[in-house]
This record gives structure tokens, C-alpha cells and sequence, in this order.
């Protein structure tokens, strides 16, 4: 739809009775194709949730954000719902960009041994720490998670995860087209 929301994180996608997903907040979005003098940000200056914002967004760097930025986050998203913690848990704001910046977040496979290999491969490429490395689109990225639910490569050895992805792999691939489109 021509635009970035720039804040995808847990709180954001809402679940209707049915179990479709729904993108909410926009508070922070930013329009692809920009009319003359509209600016949404102010440059230089850090908007969003650091736990789920990619690095480029946590260093202000906003001529850099484009809608890889979001694959990040929804990256970072599945994570947590995976994992049961957001990718990066620090003490304090400042100790959080500099650990998205930085660092990598520890393996999904440390906080859910029951997770493939494949996913957690996924999660990783969606949150890599360079965009060019990140799945280059949100469908790209909802295609490959909708492959692993097709062939049954989501879950490792044991049956949890396989609940789990049942409920959650669908709407974030629902969340991954939405914010897509």
C-alpha cells in the first residue's frame, strides 16, 4: 500500500474472532512515495519499540528504513512468540539499541528446542543485521513461512511447538501480507 509502519511488534497485531490478523497503530508510519514536504519523522531521532525495531531504525538512520524494516520486526516478532521473550532483553532503553545494533539475539533453539532447524533459519535471515541479507519483501518472507507450514518443517522433534505455530505461523504470515500489501 505504499507504506512503512516502521513499529511491528506483538502488541500491534490484533486477532479477531475468526483468527484473522489485523496490523493497528500506524502512528509511526511513513509513506513510500512521500509528497513534497511531508516528513513523518524527525531525522536522526529513534521511533518505535527497540526490542522489535532493525538496527538501521535504532541508529536514526531513516533514508535507510524501506520495508525491510518491517521484515525485521515481524522477525523479531515470531521470535518472541517462539521464544516467550523479545529478542533482546536489557536493563535499560540505551543498553537495548546498542544490543539490536551490536549484537545477535541468541538462538531460538536456546529458549525452544522444538523448533526446526528451517524456522529458526528463517527467523534469523527475516532479523539479519543487514537489509540487503533480510528477506527482500514481506510476501517473500510470508512465502517461505507458509512453505515451512505446507511441508510440516516448522517443528523439530516434539509436538509444542507444532501447537504453537498452528495459531501463531498463520497470522504472522497474515501480518507479513498485510503490511506487504
Amino acid at each position: 500500500q505504499g507504506v512503512i509502519h516502521r513499529d511491528v511488534k506483538p502488541g500491534n497485531i490484533l486477532l479477531d474472532l475468526d483468527g484473522r490478523a489485523f496490523l493497528t497503530d500506524f502512528g509511526l508510519a511513513k509513506e513510500v512515495i512521500e509528497t513534497a514536504g511531508a516528513q513523518l519523522s524527525v531525522t536522526g531521532t529513534t521511533f518505535g519499540t527497540p526490542q522489535y525495531m532493525p538496527p538501521e531504525q535504532a541508529r536514526g538512520e531513516h533514508k535507510q528504513i524501506d520495508a525491510r524494516c518491517d521484515v525485521y520486526s515481524l522477525g523479531a516478532t515470531l521470535y518472541a512468540l517462539l521464544a516467550g521473550r523479545p529478542p533482546f532483553v536489557s536493563p535499560n532503553i540505551a543498553s537495548t539499541l546498542i544490543d539490536v545494533i551490536e549484537k545477535r539475539p541468541l538462538p531460538l533453539s536456546r529458549f525452544n528446542k522444538e523448533i526446526s532447524p528451517e524456522l529458526q533459519m528463517a527467523v534469523e535471515r527475516a532479523m539479519e543485521k543487514v537489509p540487503a541479507r533480510r528477506f527482500p519483501t514481506m510476501a517473500a518472507f510470508a512465502e517461505e513461512l507458509d512453505r515451512l507450514l505446507r511441508e510440516k518443517r516448522y517443528v523439530g522433534r516434539y509436538g509444542l511447538v507444532k501447537v504453537l505455530a498452528r495459531r501463531w505461523l498463520p497470522v504472522i504470515a497474515a501480518a507479513a501480507l498485510l503490511v506487504g500489501a
